[in-house]
């Protein structure tokens, strides 16, 4: 036989990997945008949230779809890190940010799957939400027990890529602990009372389980807003006040180095002929009292004439080798070029580490003249932008402060006469790092980052100092999310100094926050989460009571109509067993009496031989209804054993149509077979499965018109051992019917029908049942009727391959 669809079905196992894959896609996506929506209510600082929906996304998808959809965690997971994770800014490679984001997901993974597996093995799935106890064991081993995974594995991957501090691992480990939990706690129960088909459970009880719990969740949030708002302003204010507090020392300072340089004016002023060891003395004991001045020197203006006269004056003071100097294109120093006049460093302290600084011309370096014009013009000290220190060996930015000294006092009134009078600039080198620590140093300013940087510089040349908690990257703390704010915590002063204009920028670090964390924004939350969590878990149980009381309901009404159903089959029974069993009693008891009186004489009269196969054939009647009885009773009663033997199923059938036949022929319907030729062996019950097939070829046969056919065939299908069909062109029978046809004693009462116990049909379904089989009916009323029996494969007798 030829099966034209076959095709169709080609592939039977490729739709099972397509639906995986869609459930797992499903599942990840689910993950990410619960996830999202977590990180959204997360409270400062820290990279966990006070509730974590995705967890019980991920507990509840496990649970419904199977331990093989955990990759839909993993993925969901590394989406979202990957979201969060990626920074250009920062100099993370792209294979740090995979380990990181990998080691995350592969813990959300660990902790679904731990998760379901503590649920199935220590509590019930699915879950019994009418039994408080089994809620509560669910809520424990899916929620505070697994849940410690990732909090664990989390925070290590992160404290081991560097982005929390060692300080904050047991802070941030619990509060990832505390979302995870809250999330499986609120969201698992309704997500699986939502995932039960329709008929387990109504809507309205679905929704009057989680609008409580959704309010209850809004309320906590909305208090959490409005605590976090406070706490942000007020960790803001405070931060604020000490911000200013270190900009003011810092400005103070800041003065006072200046008047410590403008001081060496006054005294170069009042001198008049400087000498070495008089600028030694003086300088010496200003650089003791201000550690952040790295140097001071005095800077004659020396006028392209009086070049020559001035270095040999220089020459016979010690310095054999002098002459002015400039630094080449590679930054080399050679001797200066000639030009109009120069500023030279004539003296300098401390001298040691700056000799290579004396003779140098100050002038010859643009960002040192700009200043220096400056300071001539203006009369007042000016700063130079951030440059590189000729005897600076490392990396940090200084500043030149040039404060112009003349020959007259007071300061000339206008420009001209102040360039005639000029005589020379006194010079404080400033190392701004020490200048920033020496104002700073002995306040507090632990989990503070600073930055002092010049407005006015070039972009690349604007930043004068730098803290190294800055330097390397800590994370500066952003207050963002539902529960944040847009801007970061940041604080700028700006200070004035030698005419150019700075900035004091002041941003917290984690510990610092961590320090000052909004702890009543943390309760507020987390108490109204644990208030959302009970009533999600009392509104479970409550409605899954609701339900279950229902459902007894129901089955107590089912009960009582099947109750009723079975009394009225009772009734029948009887009525039909008073009418079958008198029936072939009279004909024993009319004809035996008709022969026990001889009234047609000997036995040897023709009739007789008539009159014993009547007692005959009533007697295998009454015999065939007792045994249906006395088989129904076993079989309710569990007590029915099979007899299995190997039997060849053409010749079974075959034996079974040919013992019909001369029904059929005396009712004048076609008796058409239609067997396959590749049909194994069926190991079964030989004499059950026979009465089975007699059954329903007698009820084809009673229940079709006469000049209609029934049709018989058999074949080896996939998925079963063998499917016999046997087909009528009959009367047919509506829904209605077919359900009675299927009740012990119950008779469709359709045209035609001979009466009987009404347990064929009843028997036919059972015996099916003990052989592992089915049993299906299809009939259209007035169109016929089509009976399929269906054994199961391992009852199938294979030459080559038996049955594993």
């Amino acid at each position: 036989m030829t099966d034209s669809g076959h095709s169709t079905f080609g592939h039977p196992n490729l739709s099972e990997p397509i639906s995986r894959f869609a459930k797992i896609a499903a599942l990840s996506l689910a993950y990410f945008l619960a996830a999202k929506l977590g990180l959204m209510l997360a409270v400062p600082p820290g990279y966990a949230s006070p509730v974590f929906p995705a967890s019980g996304i991920a507990l509840a998808g496990l649970l419904t779809l199977g331990y093989r959809s955990w990759p839909g965690v993993f993925l969901g997971s590394m989406m979202l890190n990957l979201s969060v994770s990626v920074d250009p800014a920062t100099s993370s490679s792209a294979w740090d940010t995979l380990l990181l984001v990998s080691g995350i997901g592969g813990g959300a993974a660990l902790q679904a799957v731990t998760g379901a597996y503590l649920v199935r093995r220590f509590s019930a799935f699915p879950l019994a939400f009418s039994d408080w106890r089994k809620v509560v064991t669910f809520l424990f081993w899916g929620g505070p027990a697994s849940c410690l995974i990732n909090a664990v594995i989390g925070v290590s991957v992160l404290r081991a890529a560097g982005r929390i501090p060692a300080e904050n691992f047991l802070y941030n480990s619990a509060s990832w602990w505390i979302g995870d939990t809250f999330g499986v706690l609120i969201f698992t129960p309704l997500l699986l009372m939502w995932a039960l088909p329709r008929d387990r459970m109504a809507l309205s009880r679905r929704v009057t389980a989680t609008v409580p719990a959704a309010i209850t969740f809004v309320l906590a949030v909305i208090l959490a807003w409005y605590a976090t708002a406070w706490e942000r302003a007020r960790i803001q204010h405070q931060f604020n006040r000490q911000a200013t507090f270190l900009s003011l020392a810092f400005e103070k300072s800041l003065y006072g180095h200046m008047v410590a340089i403008t001081s060496l004016r006054s005294f170069v002023s009042t001198i008049g002929e400087l000498d070495q060891p008089g600028f030694r003395e003086f300088a010496q004991g200003v650089l003791a009292n201000n550690r952040g001045i790295r140097a001071l020197s005095w800077n004659p203006i020396v006028r392209k004439e009086e070049r020559a006269a001035f270095e040999a004056d220089v020459r016979r003071s010690g310095r054999r080798q002098f002459h002015i100097t400039e630094r080449s294109g590679t930054g080399q120093l050679r001797r200066a070029d000639e030009r109009a006049e120069h500023v030279v460093v004539r003296f300098i302290e401390p001298i040691d580490g700056n000799e290579s600084a004396v003779g140098y011309d100050v002038a010859s370096d643009p960002t040192r003249g700009e200043a220096l014009r400056f300071a001539k013009d203006s009369g007042r000290p000016i700063a130079t932008a951030p440059i590189d220190l000729v005897q600076e060996k490392g990396q940090q930015a200084g500043v030149l402060l040039f404060v112009p000294v003349y020959a007259s006092k007071p300061l000339p009134a206008n420009l001209a006469h102040r360039r005639r009078a000029l005589r020379g600039y006194v010079v404080g080198v400033l190392h701004m790092g020490d200048v920033v620590e020496h104002a700073l140093g002995n306040l507090e300013t632990n989990g503070i980052v600073f930055r002092l940087v010049d407005d006015a510089a070039p972009a690349d040349r604007r930043l004068l100092y730098e803290s190294e908690e800055s330097a390397v990257g800590v994370p500066i703390l952003r207050d963002e999310g539902l529960l944040g704010g847009s801007n970061a915590l940041i604080y700028k002063h700006e200070h004035e100094f030698g005419g150019r204009q700075w900035s004091l920028q002041h941003s917290p670090t984690q510990q610092y926050v961590a320090k000052h964390r909004p702890e009543n924004a943390w309760m507020i939350l987390s108490g109204g989460l644990l208030i959302a969590g009970l009533v999600v878990a009392f509104t479970v149980v409550l409605v899954g009571r609701e339900d279950a009381l229902t459902a007894l309901i129901d089955e107590l009404t089912a009960a009582k109509a099947e109750a009723v159903r079975a009394n009225e089959a009772k009734s029948d029974f009887l009525a039909a067993m008073s009418h079958d069993l008198r029936t072939p009693l009279n004909a024993i008891l009319g004809f035996s009496e008709v022969m026990k009186n001889r009234m047609f004489g000997n036995l040897g009269d023709p009739r007789y031989e008539a009159y014993a196969r009547d007692i005959h054939h009533s007697g295998e009647f009454l015999l065939s209804l007792i045994n249906d009885v006395l088989d129904t009773s076993k079989i309710e009663a569990g007590k029915y054993q099979l007899s299995d033997e190997v039997v060849n199923v053409p010749q079974l059938i075959g034996d079974c149509v040919h013992m019909i036949s001369p029904m059929a022929e005396q009712a004048k319907i076609s008796l058409i077979t239609d067997i396959a030729d590749d049909i194994a062996p069926l190991r079964c019950d030989c004499r059950v499965v026979a009465q089975t097939l007699n059954n329903l070829l007698s009820n084809a046969v009673k229940f079709s018109r006469e000049g209609g056919e029934v049709r018989v065939s058999a074949m080896a299908e996939s998925g079963a051992a063998l499917k016999v069909k046997i087909s009528d062109t009959g009367i047919g029978f509506s829904e209605g019917e077919k359900i009675r046809a299927f009740e012990p004693f119950r008779q469709t009462r359709r045209m035609h029908a001979k009466q009987g116990t009404g347990l064929g049909l009843y028997l036919c379904v059972r015996f099916m049942e003990l052989h592992g089989g089915t049993l299906d009916i299809r009939s259209k009323k007035g169109k016929g009727t089509t009976v399929a029996i269906s054994f199961p494969p391992e009852r199938a007798m294979l030459a080559r391959h038996p049955l594993a």
